[in-house]
């Protein structure tokens, strides 16, 4: 059986399912659904993890392979039923979430030989540490730094700023702030350690969407809306960035597989610059982001890959 976890509305993920629905594969869906009750037998005849997933009971030992997308495995601690004083409510309900992540990790050591494309250990990668493995697999990257002390810096250039971890998006009842890339300004410094880069004229952009040793790019021409000069996440919906297919050259890919290889990534998105002195600068990985741009303008059909990968390996169990 496929396990496949991920999020509602993923639109990777809904087409990858209708490939494996034409080919008549079975598959479970573990999206945001909550996991209303499991049993764990370990040390005797039974030795097996059963969970059940909106009435469906699932043994992990009838498990292959595993895709995983995003993170959604979640127990109903509402099954807990017990009355504690109020005094000790807070404590209790952290000592719930420790054992509650104790399970949760027990049953991701049973499936981690079965993660085909991706697993839980690639949430979150170190952005600092991608910068380094990129050059010591001999790639260009932006002249970086991090400081809480800018202004006591001699630079010469413009820089751009952006989170030393991830993109965090704001909510506000029905507002939503999204955290872009932004041009520094003095005036907006502060005393909390900061990622500066030096900005990269561009031709364009390129997104490579890397699995399992192959890359698939497209060029995004982001530079000629002002809307999308600095991060082309910052869509015009009126005048949307045009895309293309695009070939990386061999030598930039074999690097790219070597970075991948150095981090254990086997899934990632790529962001490049190929720049305004034709030289291609690597920027970032996410390993878990969002690549259907990459099969819609590339034509390559990667929803369609991913079930066949699925399949593939799962026939070798």
């Amino acid at each position: 059986m496929i396990l496949i976890q991920s999020i509602e509305s993923d639109i990777i993920t809904e087409y990858t399912i209708r490939w494996l629905n034409f080919k008549e594969v079975e598959y479970t869906l573990l999206t945001n659904d909550v996991v209303k009750s499991s049993t764990y037998s370990i040390g005797n005849k039974l030795n097996c993890i059963l969970l059940n997933i909106n009435g469906k009971s699932i043994k992990l030992t009838d498990i292959n392979v595993v895709w995983y997308r995003r993170s959604t495995f979640t127990l109903d601690t509402k099954l807990n039923k017990n009355k504690y004083p109020k005094v000790f409510e807070d404590n209790i309900k952290k000592f719930e979430n420790k054992e509650y992540t104790a399970l949760r990790q027990f049953i991701f050591t049973q499936l981690e030989n079965k993660f085909i494309i991706n697993s839980p250990k690639d949430e979150h990668t170190n952005k600092l540490q991608n910068l380094q493995n990129a050059l010591k697999v001999g790639l260009e990257i932006p002249e970086t730094f991090i400081t809480n002390q800018y202004l006591n810096l001699d630079i010469s250039f413009e820089v751009i700023i952006k989170p030393i971890s991830e993109i965090v998006n704001f909510y506000y009842k029905q507002y939503q702030c999204l955290t872009r890339t932004e041009l520094f300004s003095s005036n907006k410094i502060n005393d909390f350690p900061t990622l500066f880069q030096k900005r990269i004229p561009k031709y364009f952009e390129i997104r490579t969407f890397y699995l399992r040793e192959s890359c698939y790019s497209i060029a995004i021409f982001s530079q000629s809306n002002d809307n999308t000069l600095l991060d082309y996440r910052n869509y015009d919906l009126y005048n949307p960035t045009r895309s293309v297919p695009y070939k990386l050259p061999d030598l930039i890919e074999q690097k790219l597989i070597a970075l991948m290889k150095s981090l254990k990534l086997n899934s990632g998105s790529i962001d490049i610059i190929y720049s305004t002195n034709n030289k291609y600068i690597f920027l970032e990985i996410n390993p878990l982001g969002q690549f259907y741009n990459v099969s819609y303008y590339g034509n390559y059909y990667l929803e369609k890959k991913i079930a066949e990968m699925l399949i593939k390996y799962g026939n070798k169990y």
